[in-house]
């Protein structure tokens, strides 16, 4: 869970809907409009764009659907999974806590919470955890971590309390799901109030962000987009299997609109209901204990900041140009190894900087599928550092070629090119048991079934508790 009242006019081409008082005349709104189009050609994006000058809406425009399956359009109330742009909400929190003097930035985890190991009650601060220098981890990514059943801060806590840390806290930095979630147990446990309904009472309310929700797996939540998925080929499908499951934290899931975003920066850039000028000092400045500037008025006019958040399904991202009075604010409900709002983002921002832009690129999965189509997928395994190189992809970590071997297999059904892709993870992770399981997976899709055995047992070997491996090694060897 990483890091946008006008008149209505529906486009015919590629359902696209623009929300501007008037067409802007000006070159540099000319070259947005004309980004915009392309963005209409390639079919890349589906979500909300908005862009503020000062205090006035200059552009607002719609692409896509709110849910491709059933071809719902999207309007510009449509709420997005803004990921961990929530985080910022959780720092605006503590801040306000700072400044009732109900905590301070150097107060350790320990004089809040209690049952958590020395190395963290008395060494990790609060402003470790704010700068992702704590040396926690993802909650997200620990096996024991249960969507369905960890559905509350006091629950994943729980999880987290056992973990150990990576390193020394202040000593590097790291990006923490887990040390947000500690954030938000700190704030549950001084205002005796859950974390939702501090957000809500907090920030949403006193701003009029009337369409910002916590929205789980199982609500009826109205005009909400589902999020959306490529296939290989450039299909859309809606995303299932974390929708099933999804729940809200401090560290990320907040639904919002473009338009209830632009309240919230609006407020942290010109007004004093969220923050005071000290407060938005260390907010702007990222808590550096010597801030650049004497005071929020001059740092204000240098604010050159971007946040933005995502997840399967799911990318939104907040720029604000201070120094040029802009803010581009962009939520998608498509994000599939490609970070569309961000991709989409950043160009609006380099336009507005009178900067050349290059074309939005191909979602990386996708531009290796047409390799492999074109090229061979032997060519590929050969090459596949060059290929990502060319994408502007650095090599990926383990669950990258492991994502992509199975849209091959289960929805392309190319079982022999994601057999390769597996054995190929394989070699750049030789002690990851869940890819061995994959590589057996592809053994068996081939009907290899001693050699899926073979892979099988060594993903067993590698982690005695790896039950879908066991659970398929037994299922193979009773026939």
């Amino acid at each position: 869970m990483k890091t946008f009242s006008t008149f209505l006019l529906v486009l015919c081409v590629g359902a696209a809907i623009a929300f501007a008082a008037e067409q802007p005349s000006d070159s540099t709104m000319q070259r947005i409009q004309n980004f915009a189009q392309e963005l209409v050609k390639q079919d890349l994006f589906s979500g909300n764009i908005l862009i503020a000058e000062q205090e006035n809406i200059i552009y607002q425009r719609s692409f896509g659907y709110a849910d491709w399956e059933k071809k719902t359009p999207l309007s510009a109330d449509t709420k997005f999974n803004i990921g961990s742009l929530t985080k910022d909400f959780t720092q605006v929190v503590i801040l306000q806590l700072v400044q009732e003097g109900k905590l301070a930035l150097t107060d350790p985890v320990g004089k809040h919470l209690s049952d958590f190991p020395d190395d963290i009650a008395k060494k990790v601060t609060i402003e470790h955890l704010l700068t992702m220098r704590s040396g926690m981890g993802d909650y997200l990514m620990y096996p024991d971590f249960k969507p369905e059943r960890d559905t509350t801060v006091s629950q994943i806590l729980q999880i987290i309390r056992t973990k150990p840390l990576f390193f020394k806290p202040g000593s590097e930095q790291r990006y923490s799901n887990s040390g947000y979630v500690v954030l938000g147990a700190i704030i549950e446990k001084i205002t005796r109030s859950i974390y939702a309904d501090n957000i809500v009472n907090r920030i949403f309310k006193p701003l009029g962000m009337n369409n910002s929700t916590f929205f789980s797996a199982g609500m009826g939540a109205q005009n909400t987009a589902m999020g959306t998925m490529f296939s290989l080929n450039g299909d859309k499908y809606n995303e299932r299997q974390i929708s099933r499951t999804f729940h809200p934290s401090p560290a990320g899931g907040v639904y919002s609109t473009v338009g209830d975003l632009l309240l919230f920066s609006r407020s942290l850039l010109n007004d004093e209901r969220l923050l005071q000028p000290s407060s938005k000092m260390l907010f702007y400045g990222r808590y550096s204990a010597t801030p650049p500037t004497a005071n929020w008025n001059e740092l204000r006019s240098k604010v050159r900041r971007a946040a933005a958040g995502g997840l399967p399904g799911w990318n939104s991202i907040v720029i604000e140009l201070g120094n040029l009075n802009y803010t581009i604010i962009v939520c998608a409900n498509v994000n599939d190894e490609f970070q569309a709002a961000e991709e989409v983002g950043t160009r609006i921002s380099g336009i507005l900087q009178n900067k050349p832009v290059p074309q939005m690129p191909l979602p990386v999965p996708m531009a290796m599928y047409k390799y492999i189509k074109e090229q061979g997928i032997q060519k590929f395994v050969a090459d596949y550092k060059t290929v990502l190189r060319e994408n502007d992809f650095e090599v990926p970590g383990p669950g990258f070629f492991n994502r992509f071997g199975y849209a091959l297999l289960q929805k392309e059904k190319k079982s022999e090119w994601a057999l390769e892709i597996f054995k190929l993870n394989t070699t750049l992770f030789p002690k990851n048991s869940n890819l061995f399981d994959s590589l057996g997976e592809g053994y068996m899709a081939l009907g290899d079934t001693k050699n899926a055995i073979a892979q099988l047992e060594k993903a067993v070997q590698l982690d005695s508790r790896n039950e879908n491996a066991k659970r398929k090694l037994e299922e193979l060897k009773k026939k």
